[in-house]
């Protein structure tokens, strides 16, 4: 149905965007950030107003709990859900933090440590969040459209008591009728892709119904896509209206029992449709906008339709497309082409942050347009063998960036083998494509000092065995700087002596870590949050012995050994013998406590004056281990997590390493860490493309 003329100004009245209406007078403790997640309910109005409002994108009542966020089961695995995710855990860790404050003035306080923020456990995020993004995540707003707004609708609509199903109640006269209602949210572009469904429950009596999306600013007196920054499809003639008050034929008309399915794509601005589960296929394209709001528009008495904006099943297989779209977006960032001068650039130990120039969305183009071809004549392919050698020149990059993976930690058999390996398999292709050895240089060059190699792996060995003074003492032999120019090392690494003795003493009374099932991206410790990069466990030929990974189990094992030999020396007096076994095992546990005990002191003489807040901070969490009696079920388990002995581990590699002139990361984690924050810029800035990649998943 064509639209009529406009009957009010062509400059409708604007309101307020949403992130502009801000709670800054109330208190931050008193604030729920969770009152209106993702496909919560909104309360019924107390008023069936007809005048357009700012839709709701502040907690209605401040005082109702935290609570979860949720969202649409396909998006379960994208980085919508880590956001949020995550967005809660800070939010719900500052309103902890606020509450504790609180009642800090009537609860007394053991030790007065420097303020920190509280730690945080997540589902694992595929980036670091660095103090400044964290910020800037709590702010963002990522609500979805959950239901109808009842403040944000033309007249002669009624809304069900949970804002989804609407029923147009005017006379339909003529065009001058019509009335449109607004979603409570607009769709996101952290999705990637948003998508909801409408079931025309009633086609009423011409079917005269509207499905589309617009922007806040527009009027709701007219149906989906007459407007300006408005689209639509229309169930009594199957045109699509971009912006216009002329459609163009686009599907199947639609009435009473069909479903209609709407799909905004934010990675290339476009939109399609659905009917009863049928894609349709694209209907619009370079999309403008933000914000772009689900809408629904009526014309004629008895119209009625009910919303599915996730809270149960769709008839379209919108998984599936997500997942199409997604491997697409890998296949168009696989084709591109590794050069060395896009390795190179910001090689350092530095991590940047891309401007906002450069994080921006390009600029689209008119709305509902197919974007414009460029005018520069279009490049002829390249020949065959030109392709030969770029694809061979983008495989000694990486070969290059992996080998010196392997050399920066200390896998030195790993990284004889692997280039000896691609020695041979360059020379074959280079006298294949070039007859010549221009391209042929020995990556075994890159295994420049072997003795240095295998002096940092027995370092790492050792420490990942929990024998801190043997790696200090191997350290200072072979590289006796390192630790005199790096003072805070030293005293981590005294710290985590300190840790090594409490975990043997727990674990000689009986207590041990619980196993925790997690993949290699998932982990509820703090380095999958700030640190992930790819494991390096398990990756190399000459690893340490399953015996020597674990020192406390070493320890274990003699243990068992001397208990199962004194079961087979069982004599009469094997009562006398337990009860000197007991005693020998108490002994052993007080000189054990003993020990650490003494060594803590030593610690606290050292360093307790430092002012430094890490030095202090890191004292009390160390020494916190002593105040439980299962600390391996501590508040501060996490000091004895595997992982922290990997992080000093890499700690102590990269000091010494910088010692030499030498990178103190590895060209492979710089780029992980790179593209990380590349990723997490564009996603906060809203960019559809970084919405749909997540490193851990699709790529590692």
């Amino acid at each position: 149905m064509s639209a009529p003329p406009r009957i009010y100004s062509s400059s409708p009245p604007r309101f307020p965007p949403p992130h502009s209406l801000h709670t800054s007078s109330i208190p931050f403790s008193t604030l729920n950030f969770g009152s209106s997640p993702p496909l919560h309910r909104l309360p019924p109005p107390s008023s069936n107003s007809t005048t357009a409002t700012t839709s709701a994108s502040v907690p209605t009542n401040a005082m109702e709990p935290l609570v979860p966020p949720k969202f649409p089961k396909y998006l379960d695995s994208s980085s919508y859900a880590e956001l949020v995710q995550r967005q809660y855990e800070l939010r719900l860790a500052a309103y902890s933090s606020d509450k504790h404050r609180e009642s800090a003035d009537t609860t007394p306080i053991l030790v007065n440590s420097a303020v920190r923020k509280p730690k945080v456990k997540t589902s694992g995020q595929p980036f670091h969040l660095s103090l400044d993004n964290a910020d800037k995540l709590e702010d963002l707003d990522l609500k979805l459209p959950t239901a109808w707004n009842p403040n944000d609708k033309g007249h002669c609509v009624e809304l069900s008591s949970d804002n989804r199903r609407l029923k147009y109640v005017g006379v339909g006269k003529d065009d001058t009728d019509a009335a449109s209602v607004r979603a409570n949210f607009p769709m996101r572009p952290q999705c990637g892709i948003f998508y909801f469904e409408v079931e025309i429950v009633s086609k009423g009596r011409d079917g005269y119904i509207g499905i589309g999306f617009c922007w806040q600013s527009n009027l709701l007196n007219r149906l989906p896509g007459w407007d300006d920054h408005s689209w639509g499809y229309h169930g009594d003639d199957g045109h699509s209206f971009c912006s216009s008050g002329n459609g163009k034929p686009y599907g199947p008309k639609f009435g009473t029992g069909d479903t209609i399915g709407c799909g905004v794509n934010f990675q290339d601005m476009s939109a399609f449709y659905t009917k009863n589960g049928v894609d349709l296929g694209t209907a619009f394209q370079g999309l403008q906008g933000a914000s772009l709001y689900p809408c629904v528009g009526f014309r004629t008495p008895g119209e009625q339709v009910e919303v599915n904006f996730g809270e149960r099943e769709f008839k379209f297989d919108i998984e599936h497309y997500v997942k199409e779209a997604k491997g697409k977006l890998l296949a168009d960032i696989s084709n591109i082409p590794i050069t060395e001068s896009a390795i190179s650039r910001g090689a350092g130990d530095s991590i940047s942050t891309p401007s906002k120039a450069s994080s921006a969305a390009p600029p689209s183009t008119p709305a509902g347009t197919a974007t414009p071809a460029s005018t520069s004549k279009p490049s002829s392919p390249a020949p065959p063998r030109l392709n030969a050698i770029d694809d061979m020149e983008s495989s000694k990059i990486l070969h290059e960036v992996v080998l010196s993976y392997m050399v920066h930690h200390g896998f030195s058999d790993s990284a004889k083998t692997f280039a000896k390996d691609i020695t041979e398999s360059r020379r074959t292709d280079s006298m294949a494509l070039l007859k010549d050895n221009s391209m042929d240089t020995d990556p075994v060059d890159l295994i420049r000092d072997e003795q240095d190699i295998q002096q940092r792996q027995e370092i790492r060995h050792a420490l990942m065995a929990g024998d801190v003074d043997k790696a200090i003492n191997l350290c200072e032999e072979h590289y006796p700087s390192v630790l005199d120019d790096n003072d805070m090392l030293m005293f981590k690494l005294e710290c985590h002596k300190f840790i090594e003795l409490m975990r043997q003493y727990a674990e000689q009374q009986g207590f041990h870590p619980k196993k925790k099932l997690t993949s290699s991206c998932s982990s509820n410790t703090k380095s999958a949050i700030d640190t992930y990069v790819p494991t390096r466990e398990g990756m190399d030929l000459d690893d340490v012995p399953v015996q020597q990974q674990r020192g406390y189990k070493r320890r274990r094992s003699i243990h068992e050994e001397e208990d199962i030999a004194s079961v087979d020396s069982l004599s009469n007096n094997e009562e006398d013998d337990e009860e000197d076994d007991d005693s020998d095992e108490e002994d052993s546990l007080d000189g054990l406590l003993g020990t650490a005990m003494t060594y803590g002191q030593q610690l606290q003489q050292n360093y307790g004056r430092d002012e430094r807040p890490e030095v202090q901070s890191t004292l009390v969490e160390t020494f916190s281990l002593i105040a439980y009696r299962d600390p391996f079920q501590s508040p501060v388990a996490h000091v004895l997590d595997d992982q922290r002995r990997d992080e000093l581990v890499n700690q102590l590699n990269s000091a010494i390493l910088v010692s030499r002139n030498l990178p103190g990361m590895p060209r492979l984690e710089h780029m992980y860490k790179q593209t990380q924050v590349a990723i997490q810029e564009l996603l906060f800035a809203g960019n559809g493309k970084a919405a749909m990649m997540d490193l851990c998943k699709d790529v590692l």
